[in-house]
């Protein structure tokens, strides 16, 4: 392909639109930001998500002026000498705006300053301090150049919550697309050594696809990111933003994003963000959640089933779409298709031990909850989708699949059988996690059983879900620590808002209390 033909900028697929941007927001925030000479990577590197960011009143804010020393590729950024030493009082301004904005997590980048002896660096250590120390409630993101050794260590010093510096492109692309003096091993370097001289933070890289790389370089690169202890991943694609920069070779297919998802959370990246529009600081803010344990209640069954038929009411009204998130007491549930003959202990039996039995309304066979194991119900309107049951089972499970996979187990699923499992180095698979839904009138019910630290002998008590042939186990035997609840309830809630969308609330309401009724069956 000649260099001519590869800087024409190729037509869009019908899934690459963005809207227009405009509204009352996006007006403020573009008037504040004017008001105090403040620059954005927004507006600079013509981000395709400007609309929706400045729409809801958040920016990413870009440092050491709006002139970048080096030239990359695939930037729009303008490039050259810049004209004027960095800008004083530039911290006392994005406190200002990031107060006015009302921001809880602040998004700081920059330019490359190589005409600066430590590139900006104390610059930009002093305008995170300045947001530290006036704004303490507020977590603080830096996306930096390739700072390292003292220079870094300022940076990580001020105080600062994630640490952010991208590898942009594979490392075949890399002399092609970046401006010659970057390099893919120290962009790699800084990541490892912000994640040693600060094992506590979060660290942060993304990609740009869509310029001629492979899966497989895709694959090596988030490696070569895990090597490195990066947590966070950001996956986007690259829109040539003029003829001035390198062509776009293809776009990707929305499938494709899934694919490389999944492949990044195998490696074991706490969040990760794919698809057409993703960039590194877009809902930056999410990529704390993996961190923030959710509660997670201990509900008897039960009751927990009058709450979920209130909330199913209220969907079905038009109300917002919720879960629930918990724990049961010890209990045997019997789906419509259950034999009772799968539960192998008498009545009498369960009854010395304390255990309830109780016939539901969900799909599916036998199965115990306890503590230990988290429980999620998602009341989804289906109607509101288009969906039908099955493609809702599919994606229920596939959440369960994605969130196990971040946390490093290494979940499967298994043709022909409902369930989430890990496949034992001998020996058949074993249930991880089981799945039992009811779907009245488009309004689901019940959800997802995870096995988190519950001792799996508990389920010698049952026939689990009718399947004779299959073992149980729990993430507290698969992985060499115990997870936390909360935690794994905070992964499993990123992958629901990513499939059922980010308004999905959590019920919070009338989780705690006694019983309203007693057993079913």
């Amino acid at each position: 392909m000649t260099d001519e033909a590869h800087r024409r900028i190729a037509p869009r697929p019908s899934w690459l639109r963005t809207r227009v941007p405009g509204g009352e927001s996006y007006a403020r925030v573009r008037k504040l930001l004017g008001a105090r000479g403040l620059h954005t990577v927004c507006d600079e590197a013509r981000c395709p998500n400007k609309a929706e960011c400045w729409g809801a009143g958040t920016a990413t804010f870009l440092l050491l002026g709006d002139t970048c020393s080096r030239a990359c590729r695939f930037c729009s950024v303008t490039h050259g000498k810049p004209p004027r030493p960095p800008d004083p009082h530039e911290g006392e301004s994005v406190v200002e705006a990031a107060r006015l904005l009302e921001l809880k997590h602040v998004v700081l980048t920059s330019v490359t300053r190589d005409d600066l002896t430590d590139g900006g660096a104390s610059h930009f250590a002093r305008v995170v301090g300045a947001v530290r120390g006036k704004l303490p409630h507020v977590t603080v993101e830096a996306l930096i150049p390739a700072f390292l050794d003292d220079d870094l260590r300022l940076v990580l010093a001020a105080g600062v919550d994630v640490l952010a510096h991208n590898l942009e492109v594979v490392r075949r692309l890399t002399p092609l697309v970046r401006d010659r003096r970057a390099d893919y091993e120290r962009s790699l370097g800084v990541l490892g050594q912000a994640k040693r001289l600060a094992p506590g933070i979060l660290t942060k890289s993304s990609l740009l696809l869509g310029m001629g790389e492979t899966f497989e370089e895709v694959h090596e690169a988030l490696f070569d990111m895990r090597r490195e202890g990066v947590d966070v991943v950001a996956m986007g694609q690259y829109l040539q933003p003029s003829s001035a920069q390198v062509g776009v070779t293809r776009y990707l297919e929305p499938s494709e994003w899934e694919a490389l998802r999944a492949d990044a959370l195998r490696l074991g990246f706490a969040h990760v963000a794919a698809g057409p529009f993703v960039r590194t600081s877009f809902r930056a803010h999410e990529a704390l959640a993996p961190l923030v344990p959710l509660p997670v209640p201990e509900v008897g069954y039960s009751r927990a089933l009058g709450i979920m038929a209130d909330v199913q009411r209220e969907v079905a009204r038009g109300g917002p779409e919720r879960v629930m998130l918990l724990t049961h007491p010890r209990v045997i549930t019997l789906g419509r298709m259950a034999d009772p003959g799968n539960v192998k202990a008498s009545m009498e039996q369960l009854a010395r031990a304390g255990i309830e039995v109780v016939r539901t309304t969900r799909g599916g066979e036998v199965t115990f909850h306890g503590p230990g194991q988290l429980v999620a119900y998602p009341i989804i309107d289906l109607g509101r989708r288009h969906w039908g049951t099955r493609r809702y089972v599919a994606a229920l499970l596939g959440c369960v699949e994605r969130a196990l996979l971040s946390l490093g187990v290494d979940a499967v699923l298994v043709d022909g059988v409902i369930g989430v499992f890990v496949r034992p180095p001998d020996g058949p698979p074993c249930k991880i996690a089981s799945l039992g839904v009811s779907v009245s009138r488009g309004i689901t019910g019940h959800g997802v059983a995870v096995n988190v630290t519950l001792d799996p002998s508990e389920f010698g008590l049952i026939v689990p879900c009718g399947l004779a042939g299959f073992g149980v186990t729990s993430m507290a035997r698969v992985l060499p620590e115990a997870p936390d609840m909360g935690l794994v309830a905070a992964r499993l809630m990123i992958e629901l808002r990513s499939s059922f969308g980010r308004d999905l609330g959590i019920l919070v309401r009338d989780l705690h209390g006694s019983p309203r009724d007693g057993p079913l069956w």
